[in-house]
């Protein structure tokens, strides 16, 4: 009669990770660079790549990377490649983020607005502009801690 297969697996000795397999410990991953350090060399990258920049292009492709270089440079790359000119508008769009114009519309439709006119309008706005949910729950929390809380939102919070 032949065992199980749960008894065989459980016999067997477990297979060590391949060390390529294992994720870096957090000592050996890079820290996140300040926006200077980003902005110099992705426009140094930008300029031997011939890209024509906009102002401000480079700085959304900075923002967008959260100081992670490897991002700052595929935000780039993809926004070239997709369009003639590396604009915010035009990094935006390619990557699918909110713009910041729109995480304070969104802010200020969840702070004064019943929750059915803001839910629409949030929906409506990432329906016309591609956004994610994810894209826009991060952004949102990293607009909260800037804008002042209405009294009102904050009372209506506790009923």
């Amino acid at each position: 009669m032949r065992p199980p297969p749960a008894a065989i697996a459980g016999a067997l000795p477990a297979a060590p990770i391949a060390a390529a397999h294992r994720p870096p410990p957090a000592a050996d991953r890079p820290l996140p660079l300040a926006a200077s350090q980003a902005t110099s060399r992705i426009e140094v990258v930008a300029q031997a790549e011939g890209c024509r920049l906009a102002p401000g292009g480079l700085d959304a492709c900075v923002a967008l990377g959260c100081g992670d270089m490897r991002r700052c440079l595929n935000i780039l790359q993809s926004t070239h490649m997709a369009f003639d000119e590396v604009s915010p508008d035009n990094v935006y769009q390619c990557t699918g983020a909110p713009r910041p114009a729109d995480v304070e519309q969104m802010m200020g439709w969840l702070m004064g607005e019943d929750f059915t006119s803001a839910f629409n309008n949030m929906w409506g706005l990432m329906s016309e502009r591609g956004l994610a949910l994810q894209v826009r729950r991060a952004t949102r929390r990293r607009a909260i801690p800037r804008r002042a809380i209405p009294r009102r939102a904050i009372l209506g919070a506790q009923l």
